[in-house]
């Protein structure tokens, strides 16, 4: 493998791994809680009994939860990407900016959050793990390809 693929390889799965660390926390007394990415798909996908449906919900929307929404839609593109940029180097530039993206609609989500619930709820360090491997990804594409220079036959006279 060159080294822009090992690069990529290791963004893709630290950007995988940091879906599964807490997005948010809250800590009160003794009892941490902590939710990750994975956690609110599986809310979204099961949601629990006596959870409003859209008709009964009268409340605005604040604008976090439309963050959410688009860092859901965000992390399971740029994790393709992200893999699939080990074959196509190009694919590690548009995966990194994509994966920013996501998580600074997860950082709004939890800061819009936050502003509701008078500051109780603290980032978790999925998100900032979640930065890394996309900086990483971006990185990749910047990593220089290793050309083999020709090898020239240039002849010995004595």
């Amino acid at each position: 493998m060159e080294t822009w693929q090992v690069v990529a390889l290791i963004g893709a799965v630290i950007f995988l791994f940091a879906g599964f660390l807490p997005l948010i926390s809250a800590s009160a007394m003794f009892v941490t809680i902590s939710f990750s990415l994975v956690d609110m798909y599986r809310f979204i996908t099961s949601p629990q009994p006596g959870t409003p449906t859209p008709p009964e919900m009268t409340i605005s929307i604040p604008t976090g939860a439309y963050m959410l929404i688009l860092a859901l839609i965000l992390y399971p593109i740029t994790i393709i990407l992200g893999f699939l940029s080990i074959i196509k180097q190009k694919l590690s530039l548009i995966a990194g900016i994509l994966g920013i993206i996501c998580w600074i609609g997860g950082i709004w989500f939890v800061y819009d959050l936050n502003t509701l619930s008078l500051g109780v709820l603290n980032y978790g360090i999925g998100i900032f793990v979640g930065f890394v491997g996309a900086i990483i990804l971006l990185a990749a594409f910047f990593v220089k390809r290793r050309e083999v220079a020709p090898l020239s036959t240039a002849t010995v006279t004595s």
